[in-house]
């Protein structure tokens, strides 16, 4: 909000000064020695007195500008941090879908040719969820050591831990479903 007065009293202090841009720039080039005062620059004191009242205008503007940015950063870094809420350890369905890449991971690394590997798309009835731990049962299609392509059924133990957010594989079980 200060920040628009501020803009305000810039213009204002344009305003003010009831001179327009070439009037100033020739009281800038009077003052420079580049022009001899003529016209409405009648000497050096007046172009003086111009710029002068032209540049008392804007720096009051600009300092209104300033005041208006710094006043809500003073304000808000001076208050205290609201109370935070704490965001649940084990959030079910998103804790799920990432419990599902962990154990695609896992059952990769068991893998003869991890790169020929088709997992079934997400399903959340093959995630079973117990407080911060987690069971992944479902299939996977890979070649095997010999090109034969197999379905393989796996199930996946992990757990997520709740202070560090850290995930650990306990146990990876390949075979019969």
């Amino acid at each position: 909000m200060y920040w628009l007065i501020g803009i305000a009293a810039v213009v204002a202090g344009f305003r003010s000064t009831k001179f327009s841009g070439k009037v100033l720039s020739g009281a800038w080039q009077v003052m420079r020695g580049q022009r001899e005062p003529s016209g409405y620059l009648t000497s050096r004191k007046r172009a003086a007195l111009i710029l002068a009242t032209a540049l008392s205008g804007y720096v009051v503007g600009l300092g209104v500008i300033l005041c208006g940015i710094g006043y809500p950063l003073i304000k808000f870094a001076a208050e205290p941090d609201a109370p935070r809420v704490a965001a649940p350890a084990c959030d079910g369905n998103r804790d799920a879908l990432k419990a599902w890449d962990y154990a695609q991971n896992a059952v990769k690394e068991k893998l003869k040719a991890p790169a020929t590997a088709k997992f079934e798309s997400f399903n959340p009835a093959r995630v079973v969820r117990d407080g911060c731990n987690y069971l992944v049962v479902s299939q996977v299609d890979a070649e095997n050591s010999y090109g034969a392509k197999l379905r393989n059924h796996f199930s996946v133990s992990l757990s997520k831990n709740p202070e560090t957010y850290r995930w650990t594989v306990e146990s990876v079980v390949m075979g019969a479903p």
